[in-house]
């Protein structure tokens, strides 16, 4: 699967779990609930074995930002179980998806 096939796939996830666009999944915004919908985004991404500088090009972004965005999901879930719940959520949306 490409990175590109792989983005696909779990925008439509993400953005239900959030209920946020695409464009603004995508896009720059930097308000809370944008910036927590596209930090999961990049954790799952990271956890389909793609490397941070492989995320950054579709984004846009430099690589530090994703791994930045992986760091600190993966920090706020320890203690903000209302993160945590919406980041199962939207993983296993994903499983229950895959064909």
């Amino acid at each position: 699967m490409t990175i590109r096939q792989a983005i696909n796939r779990m925008l439509p996830v993400v953005s239900e779990t959030y209920n946020v666009t695409r464009a603004e999944l995508m896009g720059r915004g930097r308000e809370y609930k944008l910036a927590e919908a596209r930090f999961v985004l990049w954790k799952l991404l990271y956890e389909e074995l793609f490397g941070y500088t492989k995320i950054s090009k579709p984004f846009k972004r430099d690589f530090t930002t994703i791994k930045h965005g992986v760091r600190r999901i993966t920090e706020v879930m320890e203690y903000d179980k209302k993160v945590t719940n919406r980041y199962k959520h939207a993983k296993k949306q994903l499983t229950q998806r895959k064909i």
